[in-house]
Parts: structure tokens; sequence; C-alpha cells
């Protein structure tokens, strides 16, 4: 009986929405420094008011850049749209 509970229990669970590239990005260069905001570090809640294209300049030329140097410029655009919040400032 609690073997049956426990299967149906686990067939009701959805399983976990991978990781997109930019996530996955994000969580590896990121996150250990702006969540939460290290001193002198904007935090993500800075981070998600800039707009798309200051973040790719600064991964590109800016404070960043060390971080972005092994980023495709695809990359870093979407690891930016993902920092702001898809759809929002370009």
């Amino acid at each position: 009986m609690i073997l049956v509970s426990l299967l149906a229990a686990l067939a009701l669970q959805t399983p976990p929405v991978p990781l997109s590239e930019a996530e996955i990005n994000y969580d590896y260069r990121c996150k250990s420094c702006h969540e939460p905001g290290q001193p002198g570090v904007p935090d993500r809640t800075v981070l998600r008011q800039m707009k798309s294209a200051a973040i790719v300049r600064s991964l590109e030329t800016g404070k960043m850049k060390a971080m972005g140097t092994t980023l495709t410029a695809d990359e870093k655009k979407a690891l930016a749209a993902f920092i702001v919040g898809a759809g929002s400032k370009p």
C-alpha cells in the first residue's frame, strides 16, 4: 500500500524544466557575486533595471569583460536578456 502511494505521488510530479543555456551561464558566471550582491557589486534587482545592451557592453568592454571572454556574441545577448527578464529592454 505504501509503495502504491509512493508511486502514485511520483507519477503526479512534473519533470523539472531544463535550464536554458543563458540560465546555466548566469548560474555559473554571475550568480555567486550578484545574488546577493557582494560589496561594490550590484545585485540582480539592480541588474534587472538595466538595458540588455548595457550588460552586453559590460561583458565586452567593461568591468565584466573577463567573465565575457569565453562567451560568444549570441551567448552574451542571451545572458543579458535573461538577466533583465525575457522581453525586457533591448
